[in-house]
């Protein structure tokens, strides 16, 4: 379940950026979540995930 107001679960924003992390690019991040959780979510969203994690670190 989605919290009120919030547009993604913050487990899948942080299953997201560890798959990326371990090297999986943003279509295998999509096709895992497709086959495993049966979620179709979009390469451009994949990419507002890992970009915004990315962001943070880099300003950290």
């Amino acid at each position: 379940m989605v919290p009120k107001g919030a547009r993604r679960l913050t487990e899948l924003d942080d299953m997201i950026v560890s798959l990326y992390a371990g090297g999986m690019t943003v279509r295998d991040i999509c096709h895992h979540l497709a086959t495993t959780l049966g979620m179709d979510m979009s390469p451009d969203t994949i990419s507002t995930i890992t970009d915004a994690v990315l962001e943070e670190v880099m300003i950290w």
